[in-house]
């Protein structure tokens, strides 16, 4: 069973709790209602070690990320007839990948500096791409 930080409600926003509950692992309430990704709660029951819990949280990442490069390259491939939109895609994307990967540093920062609490970082950088990867893939089918 993983340790992770209880952090305290009334200190989060909304969303932030939420992802933190989502993200805590087997056992919390929010975590038995969904994964980050499939595979990623029985993946965390049987770590017993922080390599084996990151190595969990690596594969949920890997793939979100396979998942949000494949919806990328189908919604860039919608716009092929839409020049101005495809290159809008492609600076609103880099730019997220920016934000993403700063957002992932400030979350360790703040976390704190233990093994436990840095894994909120990866776990943010897996919620943020599964995030993306979904919104690509709705915007994808709702040009179609």
């Amino acid at each position: 069973m993983p340790s992770f930080p209880s952090p305290k409600a009334s200190a989060l926003p909304g969303a932030a709790l939420a992802l933190v509950l989502t993200l805590a692992g087997p056992g919390s309430a929010a975590a038995d209602e969904a994964e980050i990704a499939p595979g990623y709660n029985a993946c965390m029951a049987a770590s017993f070690t922080d390599d084996e819990k990151y190595a969990c949280i690596d594969e949920a990442y890997e793939y979100w990320d396979f998942r949000l490069n494949k919806n990328y390259r189908a919604l860039m491939s919608v716009l092929s007839k839409r020049p101005d939109k495809k290159k809008a895609l492609q600076k609103a994307e880099r730019s997220w990948i920016v934000f993403k990967e700063n957002m992932a540093a400030v979350v360790a920062d703040l976390s704190g500096r233990t093994m436990d609490e840095r894994m909120l970082s990866r776990l943010y950088l897996a919620a943020a791409t599964r995030d993306q990867a979904n919104l690509l893939a709705f915007l994808r089918d709702s040009i179609d």
